[in-house]
């Protein structure tokens, strides 16, 4: 019986010790880092992919330019993509699909290090003569 006692205030000892704490580790997204994402590509090709696949919208008479950002993400995809200055919302819908097209990116680094870099592109709607 002492043995079964001592056994038992043991483990709730040892129990007692050897509890969690609960930590919330929060993501660090960067603005500023040693070096930018790249579209795979360069910039040449992001241009002519957003040429090549932005589509006009059918309700929209004029020209703007419409303000995204997004995340590129330490693997190279892209997330968060949200509308900073927007346009119309059919130029919204439209930035937004774009940037959601994407392909993948060379991610951006600091410390050598892949981490995760907010981005902003503007999509610009103009009519070209």
């Amino acid at each position: 019986m002492k043995t079964a006692l001592l056994l038992i205030l043991i483990g709730l000892n040892v129990s007692c010790f050897s509890q969690k704490t609960d930590t919330i580790v929060k993501p660090v997204l960067y603005l500023y880092v040693d070096e930018m994402p790249k579209y795979e590509g360069g910039h040449k090709k992001l241009k002519e992919f957003i040429d090549h696949n932005i589509q006009w919208p059918g309700e929209f008479d004029g020209q703007g330019t419409v303000l995204t950002s997004f995340v590129v993400t330490k693997k190279g995809n892209i997330s968060n993509v949200k509308i900073e200055k927007g346009l119309c919302v059919e130029c919204n819908a439209e930035a937004i699909r774009l940037i959601k097209l994407l392909h993948k990116w060379i991610p951006g680094k600091v410390s050598f290090q892949n981490v995760d870099v907010l981005m902003y592109l503007p999509i610009m709607f103009k009519i070209e003569n």
